[in-house]
């Protein structure tokens, strides 16, 4: 069965998200607690996982350890609109 879950991301550039195998990534949205990565799963072998790459860098940040081939998913601003941070989040998600 599929089922499309949340995940928190931590406040850092480069980090490894434990999704089940096949998991497909669908958006990004900015929440009040966090940027949340929205991911189709097959609950089925959520026992089985494996690591995501995610990637999340400020507008004119350098992308330190940005792997070609990764895939644009979003951009993100903070949830009140009023902070001028905009992030723009990248996955590894093969």
């Amino acid at each position: 069965m599929k089922a499309v879950w949340k995940y928190l991301l931590q406040d850092c550039e480069q980090q490894k998200v434990r999704v089940p195998r096949g998991s497909k990534v669908l958006s990004v949205l900015m929440q009040s607690c966090g940027i949340f990565l929205y991911v189709m799963v097959e609950t089925d072998v959520a026992d089985v996982g494996m690591d995501m790459r995610v990637w999340v860098y400020g507008t004119g940040a350098w992308a330190r350890g940005y792997e070609e081939g990764a895939r644009f998913v979003g951009t993100v601003q903070a949830a009140d609109g009023g902070s001028p941070l905009v992030q723009h989040v990248f996955v590894e998600d093969r």
